[in-house]
């Protein structure tokens, strides 16, 4: 921004004063003040992660969730700027990047029903407080909200879970399919009642909170985009 010279009396705080001139016998005073040049220039804000934030844009709540795309845009491929202090994860080329229905999520994607599939797959990162209830306790719960096809409970031996490091972190994953009935709201007593259904889903405890990563759809669909689902649990990285 260019210099600014103001002439009007005593702007206060500038620390600069003009001369005093007396005229004739009418003793006009005339007061020249000259402001001190100023500039704008100063560094753009920083922001929590410790980067420069580009102004009018940057890292939305604080720094915590994901820089997101515009709504319906396709995530692309390559390291995304899907992050949070601790960790940092990838979508997919083809999935879809939608607005998180709701505060606990941040962030969500729609990977397209494979052809027969009436309804696309979701992919869902959600970060509760703390270790959000530990590992263990949200492992048995999703399992809870599986039946076998024939409504019986799902069998433990059906359930795949492993784990890996992600460099000082733990990474947890959970791959089953079978019948969906979990609730359609958590707390509601409506269910979902949906079969031939598959879920691949991760557990990260991270200093700032238990992130989760749940994805559920039809089992065809699940299976169109393993290699993608493949992909995305393995560009989850400790920041």
């Amino acid at each position: 921004m260019s210099n600014q010279t103001q002439q009007q009396g005593g702007a206060p705080g500038t620390g600069v004063a003009g001369p005093l001139v007396l005229i004739g016998a009418s003793a006009l005073l005339v007061v020249v003040a000259v402001l001190e040049p100023w500039s704008s220039s100063s560094a753009p804000p920083v922001s929590p992660m410790g980067a420069a934030a580009p102004r009018g844009g940057g890292m939305s709540g604080g720094g915590v969730g994901p820089v997101r795309r515009p709504s319906g845009a396709p995530a692309g491929g390559g390291r995304s700027p899907n992050a949070s202090p601790s960790i940092a994860w990838a979508a997919p080329e083809g999935w879809v990047e939608e607005p998180p229905a709701n505060q606990m999520r941040v962030a969500q994607y729609r990977l397209p029903a494979a052809d027969g599939d009436a309804e696309d797959a979701t992919m869902v990162v959600a970060r509760f407080g703390g270790d959000g209830g530990g590992i263990q306790a949200n492992i048995d719960r999703w399992i809870g909200q599986w039946q076998a096809a024939d409504g019986s409970p799902l069998p433990r031996g059906d359930v795949n879970i492993t784990t890996r490091a992600v460099g000082s972190l733990t990474l947890t994953s959970l791959v089953l399919s079978g019948r969906f009935v979990a609730a359609v709201q958590p707390g509601a007593a409506e269910k979902h009642d949906k079969a031939s259904h598959a879920m691949f889903a991760m557990l990260i405890i991270t200093p700032e909170g238990l992130y989760s990563f749940k994805g559920v759809g039809p089992a065809a669909t699940m299976a169109r985009w393993q290699e993608s689902l493949e992909e995305f649990r393995a560009s989850i990285i400790e920041r």
